[in-house]
């Protein structure tokens, strides 16, 4: 009876051995094409859109009069290396409801912070606003934030009584 058993062990052992060199892997390869497609992208956000001026004094004390509060202008875009993205303010002239006007000329903005490093706001002057358009901003993708300050060029021209008003259409241009 022992040697049937060490018999059976040994076979046992051999047919593990001798049936391993006969046992085949089969694999099979696919391959998947991966394809991204980018566009251009531009989400534009304002914060405090309603901006105040109380002119109460004469324009030899004051040349101009800060404006009730700044916003924040947050500009995400993706563009082509070749074509930087712009930002531009445009405006009519400020009007009473009557004829009187304030040209929109008279209004400016001061950016502060750059946001992204490498800059996309013009922070380096006081930037007059126009009818046709005015560049506040421009550079390559990227999420860049700023502060606008305000201010209005204080004038003997204006109306005494009168609520001037208008409205500024911010545009962000991503190619």
């Amino acid at each position: 009876m022992k040697h049937s058993i060490a018999f059976m062990a040994t076979l046992a052992l051999v047919l593990t051995i001798i049936g391993a060199g006969f046992v085949h892997a089969a694999s099979d390869t696919k391959n998947v094409t991966l394809n991204a497609s980018v566009s251009a992208c531009a989400t534009l956000t304002l914060t405090n859109t309603t901006i105040g001026f109380t002119v109460n004094s004469s324009p030899t004390t004051s040349s101009t009069i800060a404006g009730s509060t700044t916003t924040t202008v947050e500009a995400q875009f993706r563009n082509t290396t070749a074509t930087p993205a712009t930002l531009s303010v445009a405006a009519a002239d400020l009007v009473d409801g009557a004829s009187d006007t304030i040209p929109i000329t008279a209004v400016h903005t001061t950016a502060a912070g750059t946001g992204g490093g490498s800059g996309f706001f013009d922070t380096t002057s006081r930037i007059a606003w126009s009818n046709s358009g005015q560049q506040l901003g421009t550079g390559q993708s990227g999420d860049y934030t700023t502060t606008l300050t305000y201010s209005l060029d204080n004038s003997w021209s204006y109306k005494v009584g009168s609520d001037y008003t208008t409205t500024a259409t911010f545009t962000l241009t991503s190619l």
